[in-house]
């Protein structure tokens, strides 16, 4: 038996799973009872949505939260996760200044952030039926010159608390600017969406693939990046 299988059995007895294993080994149906995700998904977003790009179109509808308040990671969930990407290629920072060295170390140049903001209100925002709106914006690095179907690399810090975050280069990856309209209260955003081309080294039992039935590698994966998160850019970078 492999590691990589009884990691996968591991993970499944710890979340209450029914793993069927097929004859050469691999986790190949999942059942799930409750929601399992990567640590880091779990803890930074509770409310995480996974989709399609098919999704990113005029008029199309999806039910969303994005809270103005998230609760901090707990310190000992914070020094676990940072403990482990100090030994990968990713970082964790305590400040902006650290997060734009890191940035631009990766992405060979000055880099700007970008979040997902909400325009026109002030105080927690209900989870309801958000609509996109018309003018879904592509950045495309390299002053443009890059195909639509061609996908950049990016600096992704996800919020551990409002001055810790956990940030990686994305390669592979898509990322929108899409305004989106609440159609309970009329709560604006101009969301910041990130979509992976590539998932076929993510973890099986990843949230995404329950939400979607997909495996991993089988399709491009988004999601929105919410409060405390930063998508940062070259500042080449232009929306297209």
């Amino acid at each position: 038996m492999t590691m990589q299988l009884l990691l996968v059995l591991l993970l499944a007895f710890t979340f209450n799973h029914d793993v069927v294993v097929s004859h050469n080994g691999s986790a190949d149906k999942i059942k799930y009872e409750k929601a399992a995700t990567l640590p880091i998904q779990n803890h930074t977003n509770p409310d995480e949505v996974y989709f399609f790009p098919s999704m990113l179109q005029y008029r199309k509808e999806m039910l969303l939260h994005f809270p103005s308040y998230l609760e901090p990671v707990e310190d000992e969930e914070i020094h676990k996760l940072c403990t482990e990407v100090s030994l990968d290629d990713k970082v964790c920072t305590s400040s902006l200044m650290e997060m734009t060295k890191y940035s631009k170390s990766k992405l060979k140049e000055h880099t700007s952030p970008l979040q997902t903001s909400i325009i026109n209100k002030k105080d927690d925002t209900i989870e309801q039926l958000y609509t996109v709106q018309d003018r879904v914006e592509k950045l495309e690095t390299n002053g443009g010159i890059t195909s639509s179907s061609s996908p950049s690399a990016f600096v992704i810090c996800h919020g551990l608390t409002d001055s810790i975050h956990y940030c990686h280069l994305t390669d592979k990856t898509h990322v929108y600017k899409v305004p989106l309209q609440g159609k309970v209260d009329g709560t604006i955003i101009q969301a910041m969406v990130a979509c992976h081309l590539d998932t076929s080294k993510w973890n099986p039992l990843h949230l995404s693939f329950y939400q979607l039935k997909v495996k991993p590698g089988e399709a491009t994966i988004c999601h929105f990046l919410v409060k405390r998160d930063y998508v940062w850019v070259p500042v080449s970078t232009v929306m297209m």
